[in-house]
């Protein structure tokens, strides 16, 4: 758009039974992308985005662009986030709130998720495998992040670079590298799997 979008505390739905381009900048407040089927893509065509408030995927897919910065993040059961897709592949978002996967998130190759938060924001990753491991993660907020109900499996490098990182109880695996430059706290009886160097 070229235009002034001002989003102020609103929700914008992204619905209907065809694919859906934003062109431009924009940033949002909620973000909702509730389509007619779980394979209905949405996607920012050529800069990223911003949501101040929640990004919701419904149903359908979010294709999203390089350097999008997402307060919360929840994906449903028939949702999807897809880096892989459209012209240039997703490498690297930025989450200030909390993350929550009951469907797919789908990474594809050389994808950092920066957790950047100044409280406390908890990752609930659905699971591990397929549609739910992250590639990369970082940490760099001062606050706190915490894993709860599901493990975490990271399939390339995390970095704990500030603040405070709680397995929560959970088990986590890390097959890259782990670099540690802050506070890194396990809770109970939790495993952490580390397959490459610390």
């Amino acid at each position: 758009s070229a235009g002034t979008f001002t989003p102020e505390t609103g929700t914008v739905v992204f619905n209907g039974v065809g694919a859906t381009t934003m062109i431009g900048s924009t940033t949002f407040n909620n973000f909702i992308i509730n389509k007619n089927s779980a394979s209905t893509y949405v996607w920012a065509s050529d800069d990223p985005i911003t949501v101040n408030g929640t990004l919701t995927v419904t149903q359908g897919q979010w294709w999203g662009y390089t350097n999008d910065d997402y307060n919360n993040v929840d994906i449903a059961a028939n949702g999807s986030i897809e880096t892989n897709e459209g012209p240039q592949y997703a490498t690297a978002f930025t989450v200030s709130g909390n993350w929550t996967n009951a469907g797919t998130w789908d990474y594809g190759t050389g994808v950092t998720v920066t957790f950047d938060g100044s409280g406390t924001q908890q990752i609930n990753s659905g699971g591990t495998g397929n549609g739910k491991d992250f590639d990369d993660i970082v940490h760099s907020g001062t606050g706190t992040v915490e894993l709860i109900t599901n493990a975490l499996g990271v399939d390339g490098d995390f970095t704990n670079s500030a603040g405070t990182f709680s397995t929560g109880g959970q088990d986590m695996t890390v097959a890259g590298t782990v670099d540690n430059n802050a506070n890194f706290r396990l809770i109970g009886n939790e495993t952490l799997a580390l397959t490459m160097d610390v």
